[in-house]
């Protein structure tokens, strides 16, 4: 258009900038499609890159908030951690009943090798 209107001293027509594009071959025309595509990728790129970068570090924040959150919320753990501490009782409980067994009764390996090691030699 600036050429036209350097050559002629006006602006050209909706006319001539149709006759213009229809003398144009297919190649240029997809030539210039190309790089106006590239052209505006490019640009959305560049504007987009930090809002991009944003949304996902504010994407990942609220996940970490969110999941710590749910981990330390008192009402929605306390259900589980009743049940292990009902079982950790229970197995305590065990232990220690096994324990006084082996120490009172000593049905175990160890005991019968107490006995034998402190057994009176006989002259």
């Amino acid at each position: 258009m600036t050429k036209v209107q350097s050559r002629t001293g006006s602006i050209p027509t909706a006319e001539q900038v149709d006759r213009w594009i229809s003398e144009l071959p297919d190649s240029r025309l997809e030539e210039v499609l190309e790089s106006a595509q590239d052209l505006l990728s490019d640009t959305f790129e560049i504007v987009l890159a930090d809002d991009r970068e944003t949304a996902y570090r504010q994407g990942k924040d609220d996940a970490i908030v969110r999941q710590v959150a749910l981990a330390t919320s008192f009402w929605r753990n306390l259900p589980g951690n009743i049940a292990v501490g009902v079982v950790s009782s229970f197995a305590f409980a065990l232990l220690l009943v096994v324990a006084s067994l082996v120490f009172n009764k000593d049905p175990s390996a160890i005991a019968l090798y107490q006995k034998l090691v402190t057994a009176p030699s006989r002259p």
